[in-house]
């Protein structure tokens, strides 16, 4: 078995803890706005703002992982969690959640995040990124099935000050798993990436890269920073990673809270939304290996379709909307909405395979920063202001449709359908 396959199931393992410092942070929304009385646009309003610095920063860290390599950005990251979670659990004031998000938790998690794990899997894959790509993803799915539930059983039962030291003793695992299994590239362990052999590595990825883009050849090369800012294309996918963050994050910030307003039981609400555990381990596989067959860009305006149709249905719900109904929706949501980052990344490496990917694909997170904070500020703000989530939902699912238009538009003649 090639390597390769290693990496991708260490990846799992960190992306499952990685999905923690945002798949529960709704969960403590709720316990934060009951404690101390803050509006839901301030709370939600610590996600923005650690959102924003890190999509800044990314570039930087994006260079950083180029030059450091990935496995260690991993291990440092790691421990920047796992301190802001430990400092999560002693804050008293807004502020404190403010400064430690956006300093420890955010930046952590965007080195151990798909900023190097993206860089990794590009490089360690020739062939099947999309399969590497979704099998990874699985890991995000297993921990909102697990974290989920696990930080909203704490938070019941001994508070949400203990839910954050527990998530900041489960988030150190991933350095161990860093240092043994991770390897920035095949060459450090005498290997060739997957789909080539070591004679003709360099060729294949030329060849594999011809493929995945749909470009002529000669337009194949190692892309700098530079070069991919004068592409089109690079904006296109960087519209397209801002509106498809903003619209998942309407949803993942505040279907807890929305659900809490229309009747459910906390637990229950953190129960319907961990559903997007299970559904989305579904999505993350099936949806980037189609996109090795079928395309990259239909594959992906299909999964953001079924965004779509879940935003606007928990758009619409009410205390006396039918009980299953909160259940399709999320179901719906779920096996698409973590797609998104993941067919941006895959369609990243098709265009622009460099060793400068780090730095590339980390200019692009600038997007995701900005869109996933406006996202989440923006539903709590009209929350505030209109007293229902119905305009900010409906806000998210027409930013997915800007999303899939710019995707679409950005694909080369074949992107994807050939990258088996």
């Amino acid at each position: 078995m090639h390597y390769g396959w290693a990496i991708v199931a260490a990846s799992a393992v960190t992306f499952a803890i990685a999905s923690s410092t945002t798949h529960t942070y709704p969960v403590f929304l709720v316990a934060l706005v009951s404690q101390f009385g803050w509006s839901r646009a301030s709370v939600a309003g610590v996600m923005s703002i650690a959102r924003v610095l890190s999509g800044l920063l990314s570039p930087a860290l994006g260079r950083l992982v180029d030059k450091l390599g990935p496995r260690k950005m991993m291990g440092v990251g790691a421990i920047l969690v796992a301190a802001g979670y430990l400092a999560s659990s002693q804050v008293t004031d807004l502020w404190q959640f403010y400064v430690v998000y956006s300093l420890f938790i955010f930046i952590g998690t965007m080195c151990i995040g798909s900023l190097s794990i993206l860089t990794i899997l590009n490089q360690w894959f020739m062939k099947r990124k999309g399969l590497a790509i979704g099998l990874t993803d699985v890991g995000t799915g297993l921990g909102v099935l697990l974290f989920v539930p696990l930080t909203g059983f704490i938070v019941s039962g001994g508070g949400w000050r203990w839910a954050y030291a527990t998530l900041a003793l489960l988030t150190i695992v991933i350095v161990p798993v860093a240092l043994l299994f991770q390897r920035n590239r095949p060459a450090d362990k005498g290997l060739a990436p997957y789909g080539a052999t070591a004679a003709n590595s360099t060729a294949s990825e030329t060849a594999a890269a011809t493929q995945s883009s749909g470009d002529p050849p000669q337009t194949q090369k190692q892309w700098t920073i530079g070069e991919a800012l004068t592409s089109n294309r690079f904006w296109l996918l960087f519209v397209a990673q801002t509106f498809g963050p903003l619209g998942v994050m309407v949803v993942t910030m505040h279907e807890v809270a929305m659900l809490v307003d229309i009747g459910y039981e906390p637990m229950i609400a953190a129960a319907i939304f961990s559903l997007t555990g299970p559904t989305g381990m579904v999505g993350r596989f099936v949806v980037p290996t189609m996109s090795d067959r079928f395309g990259r860009h239909n594959i992906y305006v299909l999964a953001t379709s079924g965004i779509i149709v879940g935003t606007a249905t928990l758009a619409f719900l009410s205390r006396g909307s039918p009980s299953w109904l909160p259940y399709v929706a999320t179901i719906i949501f779920g096996m698409t909405y973590a797609t998104v980052g993941p067919l941006i990344g895959a369609a990243a490496g098709d265009l622009f395979r460099s060793r400068s990917f780090g730095t590339i694909y980390g200019v692009l997170l600038v997007g995701q920063g900005i869109g996933s904070a406006f996202g989440a500020w923006q539903a709590g703000y009209l929350f505030d202001t209109t007293g229902s989530y119905t305009v900010a939902f409906l806000v998210g699912a027409a930013s997915l449709a800007i999303s899939a238009c710019c995707y679409w538009l950005a694909r080369g003649r074949s992107w994807g359908a050939s990258s088996t």
